[in-house]
């Protein structure tokens, strides 16, 4: 098998959300530890390396970055992001590198990612996460469909990020914003249960259309056809946690 340098994908679109990056640096990643071959190591920590190099100084990713600066790309794609799984990937991408190459600097990413998901966690009653920020923190729009509010995927998101942290630290603090969570998802009034945004400060649901807020009180929520989550996703994610009762779930 011939072996073909690597070259640099259009600036601008090397996009980090939904593994594009992430998948494919996974199956170099074992085509080498399956088959010893060093091409596939090479290529594989390559990817890691344009991974933290789009890396942002809060210690998030943002959903693409250009490809021969490594800035943030445009608009909300500059943001810092939990959404479609953009930092919680790239934080398994520096987990990549390190087993790669053994080099700290993948571990120092991760850990410094880690503490900008705890440090991002909404203060509001709704103790949730946004699904994207602004690098002064704070809560940002994207699409006009994607408001500056609490987000269940984003919460599913950061807690695969901090569960990740959990089990290879060990460290309580990882799980203590999780904590606070669940607790307020699950007191949360039975009719508010199964929304899939929230107002960050009263809890409320939420739903957005062409960047206007619509909330659970104003009779046009509903016909608004505000998106849905589980109802039963915080007891889910809770059993998650209890899981970790005991301990790291990986050695």
């Amino acid at each position: 098998m011939s072996y073909c340098p690597a070259h640099p994908v259009s600036p601008g679109v090397g996009s980090i959300e939904e593994g594009t990056q992430t998948d494919p640096l996974r199956v170099l990643f074992w085509l080498w530890r399956v088959t010893g071959k060093s091409e596939y190591r090479e290529a594989a920590l390559k990817s890691a390396q344009f991974v933290l190099g789009g890396q942002k100084p809060d210690g998030a990713w943002p959903l693409t970055v250009n490809s021969q600066s490594l800035k943030p790309g445009g608009g909300y794609g500059a943001y810092s992001t939990l959404n479609d799984g953009t930092t919680v990937w790239g934080m398994k991408a520096m987990l990549l590198g390190w087993h790669l190459s053994n080099d700290p600097k993948y571990l120092e990413a991760l850990r410094k990612a880690g503490q900008w998901v705890v440090r991002v966690q909404l203060a509001g009653r709704a103790r949730g996460w946004a699904e994207q920020y602004r690098d002064d923190g704070q809560p940002a729009w994207a699409r006009e469909f994607e408001p500056p509010a609490a987000c269940l995927t984003a919460v599913g998101d950061a807690a695969d990020a901090l569960l990740l942290m959990f089990d290879l630290a060990g460290d309580d603090r990882y799980l203590a914003p999780l904590r606070q969570c669940v607790q307020w998802g699950l007191a949360m009034p039975e009719p508010y249960k199964g929304y899939l945004y929230y107002d960050p400060e009263s809890g409320e649901p939420i739903t957005a259309k062409g960047y206007k807020v619509i909330r659970f009180s104003d009779p046009a929520f509903k016909s608004a056809s505000p998106y849905r989550t589980s109802a039963d996703f915080f007891n889910r994610l809770e059993a998650r946690i209890q899981m970790r009762a005991g301990g790291p779930l990986v050695p």
